[in-house]
């Protein structure tokens, strides 16, 4: 397993197979592993090694120097083909992240998902779209069309900022901050814009995160009302813990991008 540590005169990391798994400033180690993701109906993906449900992956690349690390691989999902790209660099105070995913056939994504994390301890608060928050454990994801998000701390602050998201004219770029447990996360997300179809997916461990049979999906998003319950539901506002554990549906659109098309993402988190 590659493992890579690089120190620059503010950040140091560490890296495994394309992962950013440890963020070092001055001498804290402020996250948790960053990755990609993204799922359709039945399948997700997550940069991260034995993470995710139904899906192939082969290795075709993947090197790393004193600065930068390159990842190179091609995925199989349920619904779909795609090989992925990603770069990440260290410059300075920042480090810049890019990532494209190119079909290779017809492809069915909910979303694309360049995934931050951050420890709590060392954040009380988050910007985004004019709103502060503070973190309870609330797990509602606060996303908004925007441009940028930032994590303040008594020593650290933190700004990520999209800085090109080309989008295939399928989807939409946003960003979100989620207070879980004992962490934030930050996603700067591809959402659907033209949909391809609905979908009803249990999102839970036994299920696999699965969706329900597409006509039964059809007929119970018919209803105007159950839709617009169901749409994003957990993510809006999440279920009591035991309807999580035991059901947890929640309805998603989703896109459909074609074999030769590309979603692509470069984005900066600095330490400001």
């Amino acid at each position: 397993m590659e493992r890579v540590y690089w120190v620059s005169s503010m950040l140091s990391w560490v890296i495994e197979r394309g992962v950013i798994k440890e963020l070092i400033i001055r001498g804290k180690n402020i996250i948790l592993p960053w990755g990609i993701e993204t799922a359709d109906a039945s399948g997700f993906y997550s940069l991260e090694e034995n993470i995710g449900y139904r899906n192939k992956r082969n290795l075709l690349n993947s090197y790393s120097n004193d600065n930068s690390s390159f990842i190179h691989e091609s995925v199989s999902m349920p619904e779909g083909s795609w090989e992925l790209k990603i770069s990440d660099s260290i410059r300075n105070n920042s480090i810049v992240r890019s990532a494209t995913l190119t079909s290779i056939e017809d492809t069915i994504l909910m979303d694309y998902v360049m995934r931050f994390r951050f420890k709590k301890e060392y954040f009380d608060s988050a910007n985004i779209a004019g709103k502060t928050i503070y973190h309870t454990a609330s797990d509602v994801y606060h996303l908004y069309p925007v441009q940028s998000a930032r994590l303040n701390g008594s020593d650290i602050t933190v700004h990520i900022e999209i800085e090109s998201a080309d989008c295939a004219n399928i989807m939409s770029p946003n960003i979100y901050v989620r207070d879980h447990a004992d962490e934030w996360v930050v996603h700067v997300r591809m959402l659907p814009q033209i949909v391809h179809k609905e979908v009803i997916k249990i999102c839970n461990g036994w299920a696999g995160t699965r969706a329900i049979p597409q006509w039964l999906s059809n007929n119970i998003l018919s209803v105007s009302k159950i839709r617009s319950y169901l749409l994003y539901r957990n993510e809006r506002k999440p279920y009591p813990r035991i309807v999580r554990r035991l059901l947890n549906l929640n309805a998603f659109p989703m896109a459909m991008l074609p074999e030769g098309r590309s979603l692509h993402w470069t984005v900066k988190m600095s330490v400001v």
